[in-house]
């Protein structure tokens, strides 16, 4: 799914107050699950915000290309992932064009969830099984879902209700939640209470002509974390028809207020 900018003009310049209403109406970011571009919201005054980014500005995250970021789980051919030491299984069983979802331990069922469209990467960590449901899915990749959180040691599953659009797997650092709606990445804590989002953009000697290029081609693969779990690594890569994603790593500040993707 994306979101398009859509800026237009009055046509009746001397009605300041229809000038108005039209302006609040069209000035904001719209979605579309059908459209076949993945537009983030970023209106006007976002934009000259991101172009005054800077990796040395205390507002700014910098998150730079590392490799020692936690693999995610992908489902094979059978739409099946097994996590041995914990003797947990995942499985995706295709029926009449949805799937039904089911999460085992053992013979045991410790989750399960019909009429879905998908299921995103999974992340598992010694704690943690992360994924995402997704309710809708395009042929062009963009998608809703709703982001889940599963206690490994005691089985209990914690749902994040708001759809996300655009959206991955989420990940767990310390008591922090993050998760991907379109192009920014939304903190909050493991109770789902208290919220903040950071804005992504992307920095590379490719884009200085043309800072905004990845906008309606980019692809945010999935979430993880940096192998000692201390960063945060998002997997992305700015054009989704070229060549495979890349772990960014960093950390997010409470100063911070938005995200900076920077090759080196």
């Amino acid at each position: 799914m994306s979101r398009e900018l859509i800026v237009r003009k009055s046509k009746y310049r001397t009605n300041i107050f229809c000038f108005l209403l039209v302006w609040i109406a069209f000035a904001s970011c719209k979605g579309n699950t059908q459209s076949r571009k993945v537009l983030p919201a970023v209106n006007e005054g976002e934009k000259k915000k991101i172009i005054k980014v800077s990796d040395n500005s205390l507002d700014t995250a910098t998150f730079l290309p590392r490799e020692s970021a936690i693999n995610l789980l992908s489902f094979d051919d059978t739409g099946f992932i097994k996590i041995n030491q914990k003797n947990i299984s995942l499985n995706l069983i295709e029926t009449e064009g949805r799937y039904n979802f089911y999460i085992k331990k053992l013979d045991k069922i410790l989750f399960s969830k019909k009429q879905l469209q998908g299921v995103s990467k999974v992340l598992f960590t010694d704690d943690w099984l992360l994924f995402t449901l997704y309710t809708s899915f395009s042929e062009d990749g963009a998608n809703e879902g709703q982001a889940v959180i599963m206690s490994v040691k005691d089985g209990v599953v914690k749902i994040f209700d708001d759809v996300l659009h655009n959206t991955c797997n989420p990940v767990v650092i310390g008591e922090k939640l993050y998760l991907i709606d379109n192009l920014q990445v939304i903190e909050s804590d493991l109770t789902f209470g208290s919220k903040r989002t950071l804005p992504i953009t992307y920095s590379s000697a490719s884009s200085a002509d043309n800072p905004y290029s990845y906008l309606d081609t980019y692809l945010i693969c999935g979430l993880s974390t940096s192998s000692d779990k201390n960063l945060l690594a998002i997997e992305f890569k700015p054009v989704r028809s070229d060549n495979a994603c890349k772990f960014y790593n960093g950390s997010i500040a409470e100063s911070n207020q938005i995200l900076l993707l920077k090759e080196r």
